[in-house]
């Protein structure tokens, strides 16, 4: 398990549930749990579009969308000049270049965890 500058995928089992993680913007999902009358609950939102071809021309955090992801520190690290039909505002004519933050955008290197664990982890420039 290993992320930093590739596309990893971990998942993780036990008696209740499963989760998943994506080394892209540290996103959770697929996650699902087993309650004890054996229902089952997925919290987590999986884009329609997520494991479906033809993406390559959206931003790829919203790629393969799903879930929560730590968004952590929240914000942008830098604007551009609004363009491509994106709409300008009379308050600002540019746009973030990575909405919601470094850690988004980019990968975080996937751990084994100790025992039932999983790791993830984002080194920032």
């Amino acid at each position: 398990m290993e992320g930093g500058n590739r596309e990893a995928r971990q998942a993780l089992a036990w008696p209740h549930g499963i989760v998943s993680v994506e080394s892209l913007g540290g996103m959770v999902g697929p996650t699902v749990f087993v309650l004890p009358d054996g229902r089952q609950v997925a919290p987590f939102q999986i884009a329609p579009w997520a494991d479906e071809s033809g993406t390559e021309n959206i931003p790829p955090i919203l790629q393969r969308l799903r879930g929560e992801w730590p968004c952590v520190p929240f914000g942008s690290d830098g604007d551009r000049a609004a363009a491509n039909g994106w709409p300008g505002s009379t308050a600002s004519p540019t746009v973030d270049t990575n909405a919601h933050g470094y850690s988004s955008n980019n990968y975080w290197s996937l751990h084994a965890g100790e025992g039932s664990a999983l790791g993830l982890s984002i080194a920032y420039p």
